[in-house]
């Protein structure tokens, strides 16, 4: 809650694709951790890490998988995925090839309203929006074991894709109190996304307690758009075309060396990190290009180490990053935004042992979280002729002070957490004049936000029933402007998460997720109440290779998170989408071997996150 996303690493190896975690069988994990306050090495724009342990397997191999999602909505999707893996002395090699076929339909209701002192103004739209999407992945990773010191790795991961999608809205405006408008709208838009990423990595064990990594890797991103917007006046008989669009060519270069060692009792990593990123790009609008060019550059040392004095485990470390970021257009180096900044992140963790199955828990971290490069590029996304998209190039990045205090006992846990964030990055509405009626959605600064969260989770685990269970609370403390005064958001926000897991007879089993999110306001918005029920089967067969399972998600078709109001300056936005989130799952897999799974390692997976 409040962390957004973690950072997940299988086996100390940073995730770069579900298609990875999809991959990994809970059969063959051996234990699951989860850091609320990662150390110095990791990213300081990570607020929380997963790291996965898998069993070792050291004998020679060779293992193959195959396995089908059908998942029957509103439309049919499906996700077929292979995996093949083998190890023959001192080689191993992991393949893993998925395509997904997706349909979705669903329907949006959406509101602005412009509120002045001559007169209000608002209009309301009403959106079917289908979507269709083929993707390709493919993920090929190789360890060569030199000798008992030395390993050698390659990876490469390669994501290839279209997204086709039409939307057929009828929107009404009203002018002070009154229908003036009524429109019909049709956007066409095809959108392809191409990624490849090579990866190179060395792993030298000098002895016992020490051991250098280095990892390298490069990026290239291809990612184009084509849209066109058909609007037409019902009440005049009028009609406009608009064509807008974008093609952003990304290229990623990083590197990372880092040592660990043990000296004294002492576990220290101390390791160093360069990281670069160039988008030359343009964008479309009523068919007039308009170039844009993205640069980012970053550089990080980082020492962290750990001490056990007695009951107690110290965890302490910091890391220094310098970033340099370049924004510009075709309209002249006048219009370029050079944004530089260094910043120290220190953190420490302190643990208590009271006992074998209990310990209290301390930690402090600074954070930072930087501008996405689609929150700052000038690109200019057009909606309709009376909204659109774009960017702000003098986006400044976010910093986060964060402390928890957790205690543990046996399989309960409990967590209280305050965060102080300077310079909150938020998402707003805005006008070009006081007299316009046109949308503009943009980022913007904040002073500040603050806000405390709570957790209490729960484990239980008995013969043929396991159980999940955890409760979340956020309570922000938020200050915007709207409509001249200081609008304070302080209403909580309460998630309650429950998972199931029942063994009906041998090789067959029942398992259920419930999740509940309370109204609430999260960051800038107001969230409105959701719940979600997925009730399922699973069958294991062929002694355990054949594995089949039926599940309905959104069983009482009460799953709606993308439904939110926002309130800022003049402006009221509110949306309410209606998702193709009810439907069954046909799940089939087959295991003809001892598979075993590999995870890609990377020195710029943040950075391409921000894409």
């Amino acid at each position: 809650m409040g962390k957004g996303s973690p950072t997940v690493y299988i086996n100390d190896k940073e995730v770069r694709s579900p298609e990875e975690l999809s991959a990994l069988s809970s059969r063959d994990i051996d234990n699951v951790e989860i850091d609320r306050n990662p150390s110095a090495e990791h990213n300081a724009s990570g607020f929380a890490v997963v790291r996965i342990k898998t069993r070792k397997k050291i004998q020679d191999f060779l293992g193959m998988e195959v396995s089908n999602r059908a998942m029957f909505g509103r439309r049919f999707s499906d996700r077929i995925n292979f995996n093949i893996s083998a190890k023959s002395k001192k080689i191993s090699n992991y393949f893993t090839y998925s395509f997904n076929d997706g349909s979705f339909l669903q329907y949006d209701k959406a509101s602005d309203s412009i509120f002045r002192t001559g007169g209000n103004y608002s209009k309301q739209r009403e959106t079917d929006l289908s979507l269709k999407s083929k993707y390709h992945s493919i993920f090929y990773s190789m360890d060569y074991d030199l000798n008992a010191k030395n390993v050698l790795g390659f990876q490469y991961l390669g994501n290839f894709g279209t997204t086709n999608q039409t939307s057929i809205s009828d929107q009404t405006i009203e002018e002070f109190g009154r229908n003036t408008e009524l429109r019909h709208i049709h956007v066409l838009s095809e959108e392809t996304n191409n990624l490849h990423n090579l990866s190179l990595n060395y792993k030298l064990i000098l002895n016992a307690k020490n051991t250098f990594v280095v990892i390298s890797d490069y990026s290239f991103s291809n990612a184009k758009k084509h849209q066109d917007i058909t609007e037409k006046n019902r009440g005049a008989v009028l009609q406009t075309e608009s064509v807008s669009g974008y093609n952003d060519n990304f290229s990623v270069f990083g590197i990372k060396a880092e040592l660990s060692s043990e000296i004294a009792g002492i576990n220290s990593k101390a390791g160093v990190k360069y990281a670069s990123i160039d988008d030359k790009g343009w964008y479309e609008l009523d068919r007039e290009r308009h170039s844009s060019h993205v640069s980012d550059n970053a550089t990080a040392l980082y020492i962290s180490a750990t001490k056990s004095f007695g009951t107690f485990s110290v965890t302490a470390g910091i890391r220094g990053e310098y970033t340099g970021t370049r924004v510009g257009t075709s309209e002249g180096k006048e219009n370029e935004v050079d944004t530089n900044y260094y910043n120290l992140f220190p953190n420490v963790k302190i643990i208590k042992n009271i006992s074998e199955n209990s310990d209290l828990s301390f930690s402090y971290s600074r954070r930072i979280t930087r501008p996405g490069f689609s929150q700052i590029s000038p690109r200019f996304t057009y909606i309709d002729s009376l909204s659109n998209m774009i960017g702000n190039p003098r986006l400044l990045p976010a910093f986060s002070d964060v402390a928890e205090l957790s205690y543990r006992f046996s399989n309960i846990s409990f967590t209280i957490g305050y965060t102080k964030r300077s310079r909150f990055i938020a998402n707003i509405m805005t006008t070009a004049s006081q007299e316009s009626n046109i949308i503009q959605y943009t980022y913007t600064n904040l002073k500040k936000a603050e806000y405390w969260i709570g957790n209490v989770e729960y484990s239980f685990s008995k013969s043929n029933f396991t159980g999940y269970g955890g409760i979340y609370f956020y309570k922000p403390f938020v200050n915007i402007d709207f409509l001249g005064q200081q609008r304070k958001l302080r209403k909580p926000l309460t998630i309650l998460q429950v998972h199931f897991d029942y063994s009906v007879q041998k090789n067959t089993s029942l398992y259920g997720t419930l999740d509940y999110q309370s109204a609430g306001e999260y960051e800038t918005l107001y969230k409105y109440q959701w719940t979600h029920v997925t009730l399922g089967i699973r069958r294991y067969l062929m002694n355990k290779k054949l594995r089949i399972s039926l599940e309905c998600r959104d069983i009482f078709k009460t799953y709606t998170p993308n439904s939110w109001k926002n309130q800022f300056g003049n402006i009221v936005s509110t949306m309410r989408t209606n998702g193709d989130t009810r439907m069954g799952i046909l799940s089939i897999s087959y295991d003809f071997g001892n598979l075993k799974r590999k995870n890609s390692q990377s020195s710029t997976e943040e950075e391409r996150n921000r894409l």
